[in-house]
């Protein structure tokens, strides 16, 4: 897919905090375990995220969240995570079977996680950046 195409054509898109060091290092983990490269990444701070929030009214306005958008589908939180889990190589593509723990609990995990990231790992500039071959998986 050309990187000029439309967000929509480029799905799945992982939203996450582009200066949290921690979801810097999960989105970089994804990406190395994405070997088709079907997985496209995006700042919570950035245009495309922008432009997503106009599109979906249900997309969060906050960073703690990592935020999971597949056409019109968009799926927030721990639900986010096991949806790009399904493209990842085995054996982590079955990181989708935590959906048979109940949403409550992965939820509160997921929160005590996201509430305490910039405390635990702290803050970078910027965002991790792919090699130059598959910066185009990175959108602005």
């Amino acid at each position: 897919m050309s990187p000029s195409a439309p967000p929509e054509q480029r799905s799945p898109i992982l939203f996450f905090d582009g200066e949290c060091v921690m979801c810097n290092g999960i989105v970089r983990w994804l990406f190395e375990r994405d070997r088709d490269g079907t997985l496209h990444f995006a700042s919570l701070q950035g245009e495309t995220a922008s432009d997503a929030r106009a599109r979906h009214s249900d997309f969060p306005e906050g960073l703690q969240t990592f935020v999971f958008l597949e056409g019109d589908r968009l799926l927030v939180r721990s639900d986010a995570a096991l949806a790009a889990s399904r493209h990842l190589t085995w054996p982590w593509r079955w990181g989708w079977l935590g959906a048979v723990v109940p949403r409550f609990v992965r939820d509160a995990l997921y929160r005590f996680i996201a509430g305490n990231r910039i405390r635990w790992f702290g803050r970078t500039e910027q965002c991790w950046l792919p090699p130059p071959e598959a910066r185009g998986r990175m959108l602005p």
